[in-house]
C-alpha cells in the first residue's frame, strides 16, 4: 500500500480515536473533538471512496 493510498485510512484511524476520546468524557471541549473527529472520519472515507487522490 502507498503512502498515497494510506493517508485516507489514517484519517479514518484518527478522525475515529478522536471522536471517541471526545465520546467518552462529553464535556466542555470534548464536543469539538467529536465534531472535529467525525468530520476527519468522513473526510477520510470519502479521500478514500475517491481512490485516495
Amino acid at each position: 500500500m502507498t503512502i498515497k493510498r494510506a493517508w485516507p485510512v489514517a484519517l479514518q484511524c484518527g478522525g475515529g480515536a478522536i471522536a471517541a476520546a471526545g465520546l467518552y468524557g462529553l464535556v466542555g471541549l470534548l464536543w469539538t473533538a467529536v465534531v472535529v473527529g467525525v468530520a476527519l472520519l468522513a473526510l477520510g472515507t470519502v479521500a478514500e471512496a475517491k481512490g485516495g487522490a
